[in-house]
């Protein structure tokens, strides 16, 4: 099932992310409450809301029932959202099983038989009102601005799609998943391209274009598979006709000719296609190592500055101070190496004064003495000096490795795209060739004569579907560019966005750089599409370098890049730059020493009083977390709204009951901590 939406209220392309208000679960035995206010009862308020609990009290089963009240009992197909590319050619929703819309009954004895759960959300300026069944997910009721509404899901999806400005409930769910919720299984936006150009099209083209772009590509996607489905038909109708002619005795000559290009060209259209993996691969390597060869270069020549500096530091501090003319002159010459009395060039002389000054000895005569210098001389740091030539020499070895790469690559490249040409052409000549040949095979069989017919209708068909192809790569071109050109305007607020967040979780050089990649439709069609890639420094390097993947940083860096990606993408492209952020657990991959400055960072994008809603599930673990959390996030009077204690309200696990002084000691600890004793 999938909705389509209606007019659009939303201006620009800013999408009304969801702002969550209130969850109330009545009836659920997982969640019996307290005897003064049985069930679960949670006040989003702006900013932090903190679920703290241990194993087994629901607190992934809170954050998944917050999803599920916004997506019901449909979901993305798997293939969609385990692809190597996220989405494919296909975004379209599946009402999920009855065992898997039975999520929430499986966890308590009754079934859930009487559960409801009500969800009040602000989506584009509107209040919603959901309330649907714990047992199946049904919606019971669905109220806007406290009128009534159909309460079917149909009708409930092209709501939402209508209030958040979407065309199709699949992009609705994909920015659940990849923008609100903070899943297991979510993507890692700054290392995915094909991530990136989803939420891209979703957050950033008006819902008409970003439609048509999902249904251009998949339409492109489908014709292609098609047209190349019907070239191996013909080219086996070709065969089969060459092989019945031969068994009628007609022409030996076409029939022979046609027997033996058959296999060769059946060979090398696989050739081919292997061809243009490999062409696309070297590609995409020779541009990533013309990019690493400029940053290289760029660091080099940084570099070097840096060690000019430090050179005339060392010339100046060996001359007494009336010596100014000397100084002058020989700091022309190592910055330049050309002589400042007579112009001439003196490379030799030049590097000898670079090494006596290196050696901390005079610049004029080479002493070493202890008294060549005057006592007042300004002090060396002869160690930065030493520090930066190691630095120069491993960044001109990398450019050199780079550089051979490079060279190398490029070879190869030439080679493939030469002899792709090459087989591309011979395929063509060879293709005129079999349809030559089969003109002149002999027809007069009937059923010879049937299969010229078939064949003549696969010639056609297979002609006017490349002329189709051609058109749809056009608009697929079209509004490809399109897009890029709206991400490309956002790209410096998105950039400038995510440095604020990153830079505050680590203590590296960290940015997001753009960085458009070649994207091949198809078998043939090639389109640049938007996309960002990061640079980070390291321990091992003296400057930013591109981080290709995920693997390239550790598990605490790799996980608040990914939440700094998507909360720029929530400031910039949200409308008002508000949104919710759900996260489950973050504290598994955290050492002690981030712990402070994600919790800064996390409350700053939950600020209290802000338009955002930051909703955090954490474990009562030891440790920094939860109190910098509470201590930046949580004022005092409003700690009853932002701080649910599942001990309290979710029914005990056989831990809770043994240990639960232990439990309540520690949370009485970090309100302690934190002043709220």
């Amino acid at each position: 099932m999938s909705a389509n939406a209606g007019s659009s209220p939303v201006a620009d392309a800013q999408v009304p992310f969801p702002i969550f208000e209130r969850l109330s679960v009545a009836d659920y035995g997982l969640y019996p409450g307290l005897d003064s206010l049985p069930g679960l009862h949670v006040e989003f308020n702006g900013g932090l809301t903190l679920i703290v609990g241990t194993n087994g009290l629901g607190k992934t089963t809170l954050i998944t029932l917050l999803y599920r009240m916004l997506a019901g009992g449909y979901e993305l197909g798997r293939n969609t959202l385990q692809a190597q590319e996220l989405g494919g050619a296909d975004l379209e929703v599946y009402r999920l099983k009855p065992k898997a819309r039975a999520v929430f009954a499986d966890r308590v004895n009754d079934r859930a038989r009487n559960a409801r759960a009500t969800l009040v959300v602000r989506i584009g300026g509107a209040e919603l009102t959901i309330q649907r069944r714990l047992d199946n997910l049904g919606l019971v009721a669905f109220e806007r601005d406290g009128q009534a509404l159909q309460n079917d899901e149909e009708f409930f999806q092209s709501e939402i799609l209508r209030l958040a400005g979407l065309a199709t409930f699949g992009d609705w769910l994909i920015v659940l998943r990849q923008m609100v919720f903070y899943f297991e299984d979510r993507r890692s936006l700054v290392w995915d391209a094909s991530a990136q150009r989803q939420i891209f099209r979703i957050l950033l083209l008006p819902a008409k274009d970003a439609d048509a772009l999902y249904r251009q590509e998949r339409d492109y996607l489908a014709l292609d598979s098609n047209v190349r489905n019907l070239q191996f038909a013909l080219n086996r109708l070709v065969k089969r006709i060459a092989d019945d002619d031969q068994a009628q005795g007609g022409s030996d000559d076409v029939r022979s000719r046609i027997a033996a290009i058959t296999p060769m060209q059946e060979a090398d259209v696989r050739k081919r296609t292997e061809l243009i993996e490999v062409h696309d691969e070297l590609d995409e390597t020779r541009r990533g190592l013309r990019r690493d060869l400029l940053q290289a270069e760029d660091a080099a020549a940084t570099l070097e500055g840096d060690m000019d500096d430090a050179r005339l530091r060392l010339v100046y501090s060996r001359f007494p101070d009336g010596s100014a003319t000397a100084k002058y002159l020989l700091s022309l010459l190592l910055s330049d190496g050309r002589c400042a009395v007579c112009a001439c060039e003196s490379p030799a002389l030049a590097t000898t004064l670079a090494e006596r000054a290196s050696a901390m000895a005079c610049v004029l005569c080479g002493s070493a003495g202890a008294d060549c210098a005057r006592d007042e001389a300004e002090p060396i740091d002869q160690a930065r000096l030493h520090q930066l030539r190691a630095a120069l020499d491993a960044q001109r070895t990398r450019i050199a490795e780079i550089a051979s790469d490079l060279r190398e690559t490029t070879d190869r490249h030439r080679k493939v795209s030469s002899h792709l040409v090459q087989l591309t052409e011979a395929i063509e000549d060879r293709q005129q060739q079999l349809d030559d040949f089969t003109a002149f095979l002999p027809s007069d069989e009937q059923r010879q004569a049937e299969a010229k017919e078939e064949l003549a209708v696969l010639k056609e068909k297979i002609g006017d579907d490349k002329r189709k192809l051609e058109g749809l790569a056009n608009a697929l071109t079209e509004t490809t560019e399109r897009l890029n050109a709206r991400v490309l305007e956002k790209a410096d607020a998105i950039k400038a966005a995510f440095a604020r967040y990153a830079g505050d979780f680590l203590f590296e050089t960290v940015a997001l750089k753009w960085s458009p990649q070649m994207r091949r439709i198809g078998q043939l069609q090639k389109f640049e599409t938007a996309s960002f890639e990061l640079d980070m420094s390291g321990t091992d390097f003296s400057q930013a370098q591109r981080r290709e993947g995920p693997g390239a940083v550790s598990e605490s860096q790799r996980e608040f890049i990914d939440l700094a990606f998507r909360m720029a993408l929530i400031e910039v492209a949200g409308q008002n730059g508000y949104g919710s952020l759900v996260i489950d657990a973050p504290e598994s991959s955290l050492d002690a020493v981030f712990v402070e400055r994600a919790a800064e960072v996390l409350t700053r994008f939950g600020k209290p009083g802000s338009g955002n809603r930051l909703i955090i599930a954490s474990n009562l673990v030891d440790g920094r977390l939860l109190p910098e959390l509470i201590r930046h996030g949580v004022p005092q009077a409003e700690r009853d709204e932002r701080l649910v204690n599942l001990m309290d309200i979710a029914v005990p696990t056989a831990a809770v009951q043994r240990m639960r002084g232990a439990y309540e000691q520690e949370w009485a600890d970090i309100l302690k901590d934190v002043g709220f004793a």
